[in-house]
């Protein structure tokens, strides 16, 4: 069962905890989205990721192999989000994954630090576009009118 990470699950580490028996498989875009921070994390002290429907943006997210144990699994820890099937893209091919996105979603939130870095550190690691590490990278400074539209394309 292929899911699609965007978030603080594209730390390995955090994934492997998770999911024990979780595959890495290849990093992806997901059209017709942008990630944003709609919901607060008591544990991360501030916002944490979401997708949002944006026509004309795009997200970078990562595959893993799940076993249906480690996505029950992953149910348990998504607490707030809710899972469902869409089509990422990969070496220009549609492929069927799971996402989770935030069930109430509310304006911005500021992330943590500590939770943007683990997000851009993962990017890095598995060699995001570099257009989406600087877009990821205004989230450490971020007011409502620092992000650069051509960032998301």
């Amino acid at each position: 069962m292929l899911y699609f990470a965007y978030g603080s699950n594209l730390d390995e580490g955090q994934i492997k905890f998770r999911c024990p028996d979780s595959k890495p498989k290849f990093k992806a875009r997901l059209d017709g989205f942008r990630l944003d921070f709609t919901r607060y994390s008591p544990k991360w002290q501030g916002g944490v990721a979401d997708v949002v429907d944006d026509p004309g943006s795009l997200l970078w997210g990562f595959v893993y192999d799940l076993t249906k144990d480690d996505l029950k699994k992953l149910d348990d820890y998504e607490e707030g989000y809710y899972k469902e099937k869409i089509n990422v893209i990969y070496r220009k091919k549609n492929i069927e994954v799971y996402i989770y996105k935030v069930i109430n979603k509310q304006p911005y939130i500021q992330p943590s630090e500590k939770y943007i870095n683990l997000i851009i550190k993962s990017a890095k690691k598995y060699r995001f576009h570099k257009h989406y590490i600087k877009f990821l990278m205004t989230f450490k400074n971020f007011t409502i009118n620092t992000i650069n539209p051509d960032l998301l394309k």
